[in-house]
């Protein structure tokens, strides 16, 4: 089985415990990583392996439950170790540890039998595929029919909608607009005048003759 040593808060005590660790004859097979990123990149470097995370005393509660979702996540079937005493153990199992390794004044306290106990019930881990992984020209293609779709929505769809509510919102053009503008240009005034001047000029002429 591989291990993951994932450390804490406290470089001395996790470097006392790694030490206890390699001396084991299960030890021999052991990494080590400062968070939940760098135990990710550990556990892809031997996927479909056996793969055990160690989890630090010193890490802290709050970062424990997180830490094992990120990794479960990313990772199926790895096998969660807590490291602590007797007080911390029941909180690493109620956050989703598989075993609890007993520190005991920083010595491990039957460290070989607890993981020999847990190699034996592990699987080989299998890691999460994701869609650009698994198969890239279909995700290439997902995007692009996603793409194509919201533009032929935008062109075809909402543009023709909003261009119609914009026609049924804007004001109608009054009728006579044209017209009453053609009659207010200087040329039509201009024509109407010299029209009215001749008209006036023959009814002169016609009273005259009379």
């Amino acid at each position: 089985m591989h291990l993951i040593y994932v450390s804490g808060s406290n470089p001395a005590t996790d470097k006392a415990l790694i030490a206890q660790i390699r001396r084991l004859p299960v030890g021999a097979r052991l990494a080590e990583a400062a968070n939940a990123a760098d135990a990710i990149t550990e556990v892809r470097k031997v996927a479909g392996a056996k793969i055990a995370i160690l989890l630090s005393p010193t890490l802290g509660e709050t970062d424990i439950v997180p830490l094992i979702l990120d990794v479960r996540y990313e990772a199926k079937a790895v096998a969660v170790i807590g490291l602590g005493d007797g007080r911390r153990a029941f909180r690493l199992l109620v956050a989703g540890a598989d075993a609890v390794l007993e520190v005991a004044n920083g010595t491990l306290v039957h460290a070989e039998e607890t993981i020999k106990r847990i190699s034996v019930q592990a699987q080989p881990v299998a890691l999460r595929e994701r869609p650009s992984e698994a198969d890239p020209q279909i995700a290439s293609q997902g995007k692009l029919l996603s793409g194509l779709r919201k533009l032929s929505t935008f062109v075809s769809g909402r543009t023709t909608d909003d261009d119609l509510e914009m026609d049924n919102l804007a004001p109608p053009e009054a009728p006579t607009s044209r017209a009453g503008r053609a009659a207010d240009s200087p040329q039509t005034r201009g024509r109407r005048s010299w029209a009215e001047g001749g008209a006036r000029a023959r009814c002169g002429r016609d009273r005259n003759r009379g």
